[in-house]
């Protein structure tokens, strides 16, 4: 299936290890930074609330 193109009258998903690898690393990337984005939402959500005297 890897890299023979069009020969059995398929094309294959991925055409070679390399594209493999950077979809891959860009999954990878994507995951960690929504993982960090919604790790520091939460952060900031569970921040106390302003205290009233402090407020003004």
């Amino acid at each position: 299936m890897w890299g023979r193109g069009m020969v059995d009258g398929h094309t294959p998903l991925f055409t070679s290890w390399p594209t493999v690898f950077v979809v891959i690393v860009v999954a990878a990337v994507a995951g960690t930074r929504a993982w960090a984005v919604r790790s520091e939402r939460q952060k900031l959500s569970a921040a106390p609330e302003p205290v009233a005297a402090f407020a003004d």
